[in-house]
């Protein structure tokens, strides 16, 4: 299952979260080297965004991306 969540965290930035109940993801991997297709284009929306961004394992995967509006 997928949880997708945009809310506006301050006045001026909007925090995206998508989290899903698989087994995780390798945290020591760098998105923007893997030679996975997914996580590539993830990263560069968050570099196109200028957005900080995170990827973490709660009971699944989480990715977290915080931009301005």
């Amino acid at each position: 299952a997928f949880v997708v969540k945009l809310e506006q965290d301050d006045s001026d930035h909007l925090m995206l979260s998508v989290r899903d109940n698989g087994k995780g993801i390798d945290t020591a991997i760098e998105p923007d080297k893997t030679g996975t297709l997914g996580l590539r284009l993830v990263h560069m929306l968050a570099r196109e965004l200028e957005a900080e961004s995170r990827f973490y394992n709660d009971k699944g995967c989480v990715f977290e991306m915080r931009f301005k509006l």
